[in-house]
């Protein structure tokens, strides 16, 4: 029944989060199309620095409070549920009003030492996005802690889609540079706009001004969500802590060309990223009411069968870089090809990192997962600030994918130790030489054939994808039996 039920909503997820992933390319490239490479740089440097930030915002609070909610629920407690959102809801408000301030304090130094602008009108817009923070974030935790996870997965695709449109249209009237940080200062007040039907319909025994601001309630949510966001400061110092560097170190031209091949190259986490969506709240569950041999099952079941869709992805984009970005971006930003090379395979390593990440903090071991984030970012700070300056943006897809290893050896020695797994490592091997000799016989069909690069793609891609599936079931990293024994009772 788990299964079924995470198998079924980690599918309806992951199509939302493609819709979303979609979109956000398109964001992408709208930009890249209309902007200069040095104007797409700026853009994303600003935005790198103050999405680092939204982790003191966040705070852990969206899994921490998610993860009481499904504690409380079960034992009927809304009033205490009311309590705890509200006063993480007033948390975060307070810590975003702080910072903002501490921002705008800081223009000027920001603007000549990280941004290399004077235009204070840009900054500002992103300030109003980073103020309403919080908005999104409510809806998150409340969406995702009464397990309305395809609600919870709509959010991002509708920020997208709508930032999107928004962004099309200003760019048709011929606003210009300024046209993505518009975009982002409006969509988390249109967010709240559009969810206040949704609260009222689905939560209305929440929406009493009667309630107690219940500290011995919050204050271990709070703490819990700090050992939480210690692996989410992890994650933005990997992300945004990079790009801010190659600004300081290099220059705004080498920030748009990296922002172009880490996007792509964390495609691979559109899959992993449903899958955790789902079964965070389900392993908190299982957890709750001590089902170990359940969850130890699930776990061992996901292992055997996580890269074998994330693979193909990878060998995609490791194969053809130049084209995939040249097709989505443009041939001024080809220069990426190296980087997303990289950064493909730093993220096929991340995507079970962060998997594990997610089971150990919703069984209650965050601190452990905090542990390991904390040496993971200080690694990478210390690589990119090795790297970046001889390598620039290359260098620091080096030391991600560096780093990216490091997490997911660390993660996996935990869990292993933790739920006592035996771990699938001789398919894991196997389904790499399979990719290996996969990559062999596109590069060997690519040395033979003449086409039409269109054609080409497809002439190469479609035997190899054959040969890569032929493989996989020879070599016994696919059982067939057990996989159509578990599509039928997915769909039964």
């Amino acid at each position: 029944m788990y299964f079924k039920s995470t198998v079924r909503n980690s599918l309806a997820v992951f199509i939302l989060g493609l819709i979303s992933g979609v979109a956000g390319y398109l964001f992408r490239i709208l930009l890249a199309h209309n902007l200069s490479v040095s104007d797409y740089g700026l853009f994303y440097s600003m935005f790198a620095f103050f999405a680092f930030f939204t982790v003191f915002v966040d705070a852990g609070l969206t899994q921490s409070v998610a993860k009481k909610i499904v504690e409380l629920e079960l034992k009927k407690k809304y009033d205490q549920i009311r309590s705890l959102v509200l006063a993480s809801l007033s948390f975060q408000f307070i810590v975003s009003v702080i910072l903002a301030i501490i921002f705008l304090i800081l223009f000027p130094v920001l603007s000549a030492k990280v941004f290399k602008t004077e235009n204070f009108t840009i900054f500002l817009l992103l300030v109003l996005w980073f103020l309403t923070l919080p908005i999104d974030m409510f809806f998150k935790y409340l969406f995702l802690g009464f397990h309305y996870v395809k609600m919870y997965s709509s959010i991002d695709p509708l920020k997208t889609v709508l930032t999107c449109i928004f962004v099309a249209i200003m760019f048709s009237l011929g606003i210009g540079t300024t046209t993505p940080f518009i975009a982002y200062a409006a969509i988390n007040v249109l967010i709240l706009i559009i969810f206040i039907p949704v609260l009222l319909r689905f939560f209305p025994h929440l929406l009493s001004l009667n309630f107690k601001l219940a500290i011995n309630l919050f204050k271990p949510v709070l703490i819990y969500g700090w050992y939480l966001a210690f692996a989410g400061l992890a994650w933005a110092l990997i992300t945004y802590t990079d790009t801010m560097m190659i600004s300081y170190f290099r220059n705004l031209t080498e920030v748009g060309l990296y922002q172009i091949a880490m996007p792509l190259a964390n495609t691979l986490l559109y899959l992993i990223g449903a899958l955790n969506i789902v079964s965070y709240p389900l392993f908190s569950k299982l957890n709750a009411q001590k089902e170990s041999n359940t969850i130890q099952t699930g776990i061992t079941l996901l292992y055997s069968y996580l890269f074998v869709g994330m693979i193909p992805l990878a060998l995609i984009m490791f194969t053809f870089p130049d084209l995939v970005i040249t097709v989505l971006f443009g041939a001024k930003f080809v220069e990426a090809a190296t980087a997303l090379r990289i950064l493909s395979v730093g993220a096929l390593f991340f995507s079970l990192a962060s998997f594990n990440a997610g089971l150990l903090s919703a069984t209650g071991r965050a601190k452990t997962v905090a542990r390991m984030a904390a040496v993971t970012a200080i690694l990478n700070v210390i690589l990119n600030a090795l790297m970046i300056p001889p390598y620039g943006f290359v260098g620091a897809s080096l030391a991600s994918a560096i780093s990216f290893t490091f997490f997911l050896i660390a993660s996996l020695i935990v869990v292993k130790k933790e739920y006592e797994i035996h771990m699938p490592y001789l398919k894991w091997i196997m389904n790499f030489i399979v990719g290996l000799l996969t990559i062999g016989v596109i590069w060997w069909l690519k040395g033979i054939l003449n086409l039409n690069v269109w054609l080409e793609v497809f002439a190469t891609l479609i035997p190899a994808g054959i040969f890569y599936v032929a493989l996989l079931i020879i070599f016994k990293v696919i059982n067939i039996k057990e996989l159509l024994a578990m599509i039928k009772q997915v769909i039964r």
